[in-house]
């Protein structure tokens, strides 16, 4: 059992150190672009409520924000369509998405990000013509983690409230392992009401909004390999956007 754990941390190192999108897999320090990394623990520390709020104070990234619920990110001076966002590398971008802010990267439940990755440059040559600025691989999934004692089960639950807008929000993940299945269900709510803004200024109307967001992940052992589905459900029913 010392053995095995001691292996687990050393791999757990090794994998903390590699970036899938600069190079679709490489050390970081063999990376030749400009990257960031938002880990799950930074995720844990900020609580942001949008994939967009956890994007600040990056160096080498600017967010505008001109909505409380909004938020898109300035790579190399380009946004919009001209920076591409990817979904567990899966793009998003679709011919919708104009040269302006938009909203498209806050589209998911924060609580299922387990790590964000930006590379800061151009990255046509993999990722195709969008990725003037830079690319921005948002990784929901859980690490497939197949069960060799049995089944084995687990999850996570928070919750928050905010002063500055009587925001109130909650969300939980379940987990099983099987040798050859793994199942990950997970979903979140936030609801917030008008910001309180500082002095006598007093509130910023109309910037209340809500959403939820529910997802789910499955594994399959095939022989050597796994086959993997994603999906994942996001509703933001009342905003106002500027």
């Amino acid at each position: 059992a010392a053995e095995s754990g001691a292996g687990e941390a050393d791999a757990s190192e090794a994998e903390a150190s590699v970036v899938v999108t600069g190079r679709r897999g490489a050390d970081a320090h063999e990376t030749p672009q400009a990257t960031n990394v938002v880990d799950e623990r930074r995720l844990e520390e900020l609580q942001p409520r949008s994939v967009a709020e956890a994007l600040r104070n990056q160096p080498g990234v600017w967010v505008q924000r001109t909505g409380h619920s909004g938020g898109a990110p300035i790579l190399r001076g380009f946004m919009g369509n001209r920076v591409l966002y990817l979904f567990d590398g899966v793009r998003r971008n679709t011919a919708s998405i104009f040269g302006g802010p938009n909203g498209f990267l806050n589209h998911m439940e924060p609580l299922a990000v387990r790590r964000i990755e930006v590379i800061r440059g151009p990255g046509s040559v993999l990722y195709g013509s969008d990725a003037v600025g830079g690319v921005i691989n948002v990784i929901t999934g859980d690490r497939v983690r197949f069960s060799r004692d049995g089944l084995k089960m687990g999850g996570r639950a928070r919750s928050w409230f905010e002063t500055v807008d009587n925001g109130l929000g909650a969300g939980g993940e379940v987990s099983l392992a099987t040798e050859d299945i793994m199942l990950n269900l997970g979903g979140g709510y936030l609801g917030v009401q008008d910001v309180s803004a500082g002095g006598d200024r007093g509130t910023l109307s109309p910037t209340e909004f809500n959403q939820w967001g529910v997802d789910g992940q499955l594994a399959v052992r095939l022989g050597q390999g796994y086959v993997e589905a994603l999906a994942q459900v996001f509703q933001r029913p009342e905003d106002t956007r500027y």
